[in-house]
């Protein structure tokens, strides 16, 4: 046989199996083609980044639209703790208010109170957030979120928007501290908060959170009642709640 045949033959034979090759990954690259056509494209999960902007615009607005005037001004501790209680039902108030008034960058003015009967201890903590509106816009993001049914802390706390009476709150329970949180937002401009334990619901906290004195709160917000003056001997009415706040789950428009 001639050279030149030869070698054509041997370079024949050689490419037979490089052709199988071939033509076997082609094969293999158009059915997976094919079948990622006719496979569902997948989605990805929760709203998308926009729809998040876009819901978070509209809370900052909402929560803007509901902040008190420009010209408020913050109430001195004394003031707050001066509307805490010495009692809330079985509750009695173990010692004065204690609190703190800050006049300098972001104004907060705070105070709080211990409560106890027998094994069971209450704190209630009252603040003045009018110079900050930040800490309402918290707020008011704390509970659209909690709007979920599956939201909750990484301790397990379960967490929930609701309301005390008409104004908007969130209450939290961690069941094996057994200790329930209340916090409620009152004229737009006072955040009050109370904590319980043990408790064993979260149910006990919110019923003593519906009967702290909201109103004599609510009333140091009213333009005629001058820093540092007690409030009226009637309260004024409980001003409306903060302006409803979009849920974050709720789809976009």
């Amino acid at each position: 046989m001639p050279v030149n045949s030869l070698i054509s033959s041997r370079a024949s034979t050689s490419l037979k199996p490089r052709r199988s090759a071939v033509v076997a990954t082609s094969l293999a690259l158009l059915l997976a083609s094919a079948c990622n056509q006719n496979a569902e494209p997948v989605k990805p999960k929760g709203p998308s980044a926009q729809e998040i902007e876009q819901r978070l615009l509209r809370i900052s607005e909402a929560a803007l639209a509901a902040r008190p005037a420009p010209d408020a001004t913050v109430q001195p501790w004394t003031r707050l703790a001066a509307v805490l209680p010495d009692a809330i039902g079985k509750l009695t108030a173990s010692a004065p208010a204690t609190g703190h008034t800050d006049t300098i960058g972001t104004q907060i003015s705070k105070a709080s109170r211990s409560y106890v009967v027998d094994k069971q201890t209450a704190t209630i903590e009252v603040m003045d957030v009018a110079r900050a509106p930040s800490v309402m816009l918290a707020f008011l993001l704390q509970q659209s979120a909690a709007k979920d049914p599956s939201a909750a802390t990484e301790d397990g706390s379960k967490v929930t928007a609701t309301n005390v009476g008409v104004l908007p709150a969130l209450t939290r329970y961690a069941p094996t501290a057994r200790e329930g949180h209340v916090t409620v937002a009152v004229a737009n401009r006072f955040i009050v908060e109370l904590r319980l334990s043990p408790t064993p619901n979260i149910e006990e906290a919110a019923r003593i959170a519906g009967a702290l004195p909201l109103e004599a709160i609510a009333a140091l917000a009213s333009p005629t009642v001058k820093t540092g003056e007690p409030p009226t001997a009637t309260p004024a009415a409980v001003p409306a709640p903060a302006q409803a706040i979009p849920d974050l789950n709720q789809d976009a428009p």
